[in-house]
């Protein structure tokens, strides 16, 4: 957790993790042999991407 951050600070996470994991479905998607596995690998890396985003800048502490 790394929130509370500005929130400059937040959209430039949330742009890093999404990209990250994108970047990793796209990179899953071209080593498999599968077909139409690519738009799969995207959305998973996408919602992965928001999830890790998700859990990263939001702050679980109750107060």
């Amino acid at each position: 957790m790394l929130g509370p951050l500005p929130r400059l600070h937040r959209r430039v996470l949330v742009a890093v993790a999404v990209l990250l994991f994108l970047t990793a479905g796209v990179i899953a998607g071209l080593l498999s042999t599968v077909p139409l596995v690519m738009p799969v690998a995207l959305t998973t890396g996408a919602a992965l991407g928001l999830a890790a985003a998700f859990v990263l800048v939001h702050d679980f502490s109750h107060r």
